[in-house]
């Protein structure tokens, strides 16, 4: 007679399969390959170029360090890995596929290189100097991108399943390349979020700068909101989908080419959001529609701002003449400009006041 296996026992002899599969999968996570940079190319399929024999495989950590003999990374190996580290001053091009972490230190340079969050895909990026992402895909709540310690993330993202929430740090700054799509945006204090920025590479005429925030976006006081006045390319903006809190933050508008700037009259929209009501706050300096910027690196440029509601919901600007009494302080709020006939009242008033004073000082 042939037996048969009981259901609850091959329930149980399953169940062990799969905690010994764990187990084991645990133990291969635990290993840790060292890029030397040492086998005559740039290829991560070289095992020479790893300190571990044979290679990196499914489920290694990878580190990347500043005393690696070669900087210039090609990643060919096609296996996820548990998670990769990389010091300053590399170049990477390739895909190369994570579950947990990828931490970098600026400055990077990936060329042409994919990183792709295949499991929880946290991705830190810190250090002085610009981390070059030209692509970022499928990075997954609840986990985060967090540009931190004075780094310049510049990032395109080629898509993302489910987004993840942007956090940008003091004294870092965070661009959006193009099609990056975050599911919450914050800027601490001392932060810079930079759209309409091309990436490097960027053709002529193309899209860049685009960021959507499918949550909340929320800027602190003493934050930067940054916008590149771009004529050379099609100038992307920030989606925020469900609230837009500015607290505050500065404006800070770059022109692209000072010497051949916006039409007078000539508008821009920095952001768009649903309705007045996902509005909190305004930009420094810039408390109402109307109120007067200069361009950062282009004195005499000026913009109007505007804070439109309801179906024109957007933040936008709008080159407009020098006004005749440029704006005082750090050159943002807007002051009314008088024409001549009411400057010549204004010139009698102040008159006035000064007889009066001398004549009441002279009894």
């Amino acid at each position: 007679m042939h037996l048969m296996t009981p259901p609850f026992r091959r329930a149980a002899l399953c169940a062990a399969a799969l905690a010994l599969a764990a187990l084991h999968g645990q133990e291969a996570q635990a290993a840790l390959c060292t890029w030397t940079g040492t086998g005559g190319n740039s290829n991560t399929s070289t095992a020479a170029n790893w300190d571990c024999a044979g290679g990196p495989v499914m489920g290694d950590s990878l580190a990347f360090p500043a005393s690696a003999a070669n900087k210039v990374v090609q990643y060919d190996s096609f296996i996820t890995v548990a998670d990769a580290s990389f010091a300053a001053g590399y170049e990477v091009s390739g895909t190369l596929w994570f579950d947990n972490l990828l931490d970098i230190t600026a400055p990077l340079t990936a060329s042409t290189a994919i990183f792709s969050g295949e499991g929880s895909g946290s991705v830190s990026i810190h250090g002085n100097g610009l981390a070059e992402i030209n692509a970022l895909a499928n990075i997954e709540p609840p986990d985060s991108i967090q540009v931190t310690g004075g780094a310049h993330a510049r990032v395109t993202m080629t898509s993302s399943v489910a987004p993840a929430p942007i956090a940008v740090g003091t004294g870092s700054r965070f661009s959006a390349g193009q099609g990056v799509t975050a599911s919450a945006l914050t800027v601490a204090a001392g932060g810079t979020l930079a759209v309409s920025e091309p990436p490097t590479g960027a053709a002529a005429g193309s899209t860049v700068g685009s960021l959507t925030v499918t949550g909340a976006t929320t800027f602190a006081a003493g934050s930067t909101f940054e916008y590149l006045a771009s004529t050379t390319y099609d100038p992307g903006r920030l989606q925020a989908q469900n609230g837009l809190a500015l607290n505050g933050a500065m404006l800070r508008i770059v022109v692209e080419d000072p010497a051949n700037p916006d039409a007078i009259g000539y508008m821009r929209t920095l952001a768009a959001y649903a309705d007045s009501s996902h509005l909190t706050g305004r930009f420094a300096g810039l408390p109402a529609t109307g109120s007067l910027v200069q361009a950062s690196n282009a004195p005499g440029i000026w913009y109007s701002v505007s804070y439109g509601v309801n179906s024109n919901a957007f933040v936008q600007i709008t080159r407009v003449a020098a006004p005749a009494v440029p704006p005082s302080g750090p050159g943002v709020a807007s002051v009314p400009t008088l024409g001549h006939a009411a400057l010549a009242l204004l010139s009698m008033v102040v008159a006035g006041v000064g007889a009066l004073r001398r004549k009441t000082r002279s009894t």
